[in-house]
């Protein structure tokens, strides 16, 4: 079916992932566009990719890099989906310095991917290694981020906490690595820990803003099994109404048992920022099944006059 408009990007695409282990390479090649490393055309670079993964699917992994390598760059143009193809076949691989060598890349990127094909592999603890000297860097939120995650599941807990402490004073907005940190301490039994790193200012410079490590902190104490601490802490926060606030409040009276307070919390909430699939589905649990319909509609209509949001949470 999807033979006859393999020469579509996306076609060709469909082709290629839908076949993967079927056996049909030979037929698949037949359908899609014939493309050549000595003739940069427009429609071989749109499917450039597709055929070289089944030139590598059917061994001839030369031949397709020869083809990714070709169709990188044109009059002077960079295409990043075709470097990205090429760099992550390279990984495949195992051919690390071909990577490190791309022109095109520089080498934060090139440790990024390494990191990640490493990781896949389940060599979390070389994947971290690849990402070390960039890390001393303290250049980048997200390689240091990355590389305390990464870090956490080795359970080398401390390792990941000094690697936040290089970030720089402001910005990182990383509350998603701080929650992976002390969730994984509460995992293994390290409680006080846990909430030792959060009133750490490692913690707070990683949050990037006060009100995210507010959040972290009623989270833990959920986790822990507090959850009428963590609803009276939130509840008795001067902007507990405000959507960013009576949203988790909602959240935990609901796994809390209190249905009908969480109902009544998230109702509250302006349509365009309530979370609609927590208050649906315990409306729909009170059998209040139309009133689950109008909930969701609302917010849709609702939503497409929001006015962008600045990106400030201010508690």
């Amino acid at each position: 079916m999807l033979g006859p408009r393999a020469e579509d990007r996306n076609i060709a695409e469909a082709l290629v992932e839908s076949t993967a282990g079927c056996g049909r390479e030979q037929e698949v090649a037949a359908l899609l566009p014939t493309v050549a490393a000595d003739t940069w055309s427009t429609r071989g670079r749109d499917v450039v990719g597709s055929v070289a993964r089944v030139l590598e699917r059917r061994g001839r992994v030369e031949e397709a890099m020869a083809l990714l390598r070709a169709y990188v760059h044109h009059e002077g143009a960079v295409y990043h989906d075709v470097l990205e193809g090429l760099a992550d076949m390279l990984v495949r691989h195992d051919r690390w310095d071909e990577l490190r060598e791309l022109p095109e890349c520089d080498d934060t990127w090139v440790a990024w991917r390494m990191a990640d094909a490493l990781e896949e592999q389940g060599r979390v603890a070389e994947a971290v290694e690849a990402l070390r000297p960039f890390v001393a860097r303290g250049e980048q939120f997200e390689v240091a981020a990355r590389s305390a995650e990464l870090s956490t599941r080795l359970d080398r807990i401390e390792e990941a906490i000094e690697v936040l402490r290089v970030l720089p004073t402001s910005g990182a907005e990383l509350a998603w690595v701080v929650s992976v940190l002390w969730t994984r301490l509460v995992d293994l039994g390290r409680v006080e820990e846990a909430f030792a790193f959060l009133d750490d200012d490692v913690a707070r410079r990683a949050c990037g803003r006060d009100g995210e490590l507010f959040l972290e902190r009623v989270k833990l104490l959920a986790y822990c099994g507090r959850k009428d601490e963590a609803i009276a802490i939130l509840s008795a926060h001067p902007k507990v109404g405000d959507w960013y606030l009576a949203n988790p409040l909602g959240t935990l009276l609901a796994d809390a048992g209190r249905v009908d307070e969480a109902i009544a919390v998230l109702t509250t909430v302006d349509a365009p920022r309530r979370d609609v699939t927590t208050l649906a589905s315990l409306l729909i649990g009170r059998g209040r099944v139309a009133e689950a319909i109008t909930t969701a509609l609302s917010r849709a209509e609702a939503i497409a006059a929001l006015p962008p949001w600045t990106g400030t949470v201010a508690v």
